[in-house]
């Protein structure tokens, strides 16, 4: 895996690039940037497949198909991953936290511990091991890119029915916080929030039995052809990574980049 040299390269590692905007950042950065090579990690490998296939053929790719709530099986297969890589070989290695679910319940009905457990694991237990990992072949020998896909609901909205959600998105913000104030040299750190996107996340919120304004708006978005585009709103995060600009730890928002984009009901 990785073997051959071709001079200065890029690789970006995705998280949930089975599906949705994972895969659509997948497909952007590699129709925009033929020399990336790609690790993509998710639990479902026809939706790797898929997404390899769509990448330009000089892409190198690798898929780790894994349960990330199995933990020796995720920290295994990382590990034995990353014992293959040369960082020193690509000019940035853009490390993408996508992976996540909605979790939709009301604190009431949060009374089931491993549940809990699962879901944290899943959603910021993953991303604090996966960016230590990586910090750690990667010190010394080429930049690192830490991009947490975050959320509105866990910056400055907390709707109802959704606190594991915007609690574990909370929680990932905080940690990119740390992350930056260490101010490890050649980490650069950045948090995204794609906008509302007609993806399988939307869909399991409209499943949800759990009832809430948020909830209602966000269907009536879907409904009325108003979401972001999953494409579109990928190349405005490669955009913003090209351009390398942001301050660390800054929280980008696709409707503060693009008013217009926002859904005017």
């Amino acid at each position: 895996m990785f073997q051959s040299t071709r001079g200065s390269r890029r690789l970006a590692v995705i998280t949930g690039a089975s599906k949705g905007f994972g895969s659509a950042v997948a497909k952007q950065l590699s129709a925009r940037h033929p020399d990336t090579d790609f690790i993509l990690i998710g639990r479902d490998q026809t939706g790797l497949d898929s997404t390899v296939n769509s990448l330009q053929p000089d892409s190198d790719s690798y898929c780790l198909s894994v349960d990330i709530c199995n933990h020796a099986q995720f920290e295994r297969q990382v590990k034995k991953v990353l014992v293959q890589l040369s960082p020193a070989r690509y000019s940035g290695v853009y490390l993408i936290h996508n992976a996540g679910t909605i979790g939709v319940a009301s604190c009431q009905e949060l009374s089931n511990l491993a549940g809990i457990n699962d879901y944290y694991s899943l959603n910021l237990s993953s991303m604090v091991f996966l960016t230590a990992s990586f910090l750690e072949i990667c010190s010394g020998h080429t930049k690192l890119y830490v991009v947490n896909i975050s959320s509105a609901w866990g910056v400055s909205m907390f709707p109802a029915g959704f606190s594991l959600y915007s609690s574990g998105k909370a929680a990932r913000k905080a940690y990119m916080q740390c992350l930056a104030a260490e101010n490890l040299e050649g980490v650069r750190t950045l948090s995204y929030s794609p906008g509302i996107m007609a993806t399988n996340m939307q869909t399991d919120i409209q499943n949800a039995e759990y009832n809430a304004p948020s909830k209602d708006f966000v269907g009536q978005v879907i409904e009325k052809g108003l979401a972001v585009d999953t494409a579109q709103s990928a190349d405005i995060l490669i955009d913003t990574l090209d351009q390398d600009a942001f301050a660390n730890d800054a929280h980008v928002d696709v409707y503060d980049v693009r008013p217009d984009l926002f859904p005017k009901m």
